[in-house]
């Protein structure tokens, strides 16, 4: 097995809605993506949902969004879960925050080109602050339709709140 760089993505700059397009491609099943340095603007930690996007890079806002995660803190409840079926996004898919303190992600995503099943998700997140609090995310997801998936979007959950800044990677598995 092998990893290929697809794509690199700049996040841009004082938005609140970013996309990846062209992130997956049918060359591959498999993919590993990363995100690094996911800033927010105004120095504000925010979560933000995400949406997958067609082969026309249009947002897949049906309600087949299934999601699953599992979240340890050190600074609120230590221990959480976030669950929820027939949603449009993934809700708290990824966490902003303000330099230096811009939280890692990855994440497996199987099947994106499929037009006979349904993509999955596997998700890891980290995060730290510069007061040594914590955070762990991790879980998985599905879209539950056979739409061929060829990016993704990521929207602040508040309306004014922005990215500033960061870069996704995806790699394909071959």
């Amino acid at each position: 097995m092998s990893l290929t760089l697809v794509k690199a993505v700049d996040l841009g700059q004082d938005t609140r809605t970013v996309t990846a397009t062209d992130i997956f491609t049918s060359d591959y099943d498999v993919y590993w993506v990363t995100i690094n340095d996911l800033t927010s603007g105004y120095g504000i930690t925010n979560f933000s949902f995400a949406r997958f996007l067609n082969t026309s890079d249009t947002e897949i806002t049906n309600s087949n969004y299934d999601y699953a995660y599992f979240n340890a803190t050190t600074y609120t409840t230590p221990f959480g879960q976030d669950k929820n079926t027939g949603q449009d996004k993934l809700t708290n898919f990824t966490l902003a925050d303000a330099n230096p303190e811009a939280p890692e992600y990855s994440f497996y995503v199987f099947n994106p080109m499929s037009s006979s099943q349904y993509t999955f998700i596997a998700l890891d997140m980290m995060h730290s602050n510069t007061v040594n609090q914590g955070f762990y995310n991790n879980g998985i997801a599905v879209l539950k339709e056979t739409t061929q998936v060829a990016g993704m979007s990521f929207t602040h959950t508040f309306a004014d709140q922005i990215f500033n800044g960061g870069t996704l990677r995806s790699y394909g598995f071959g």
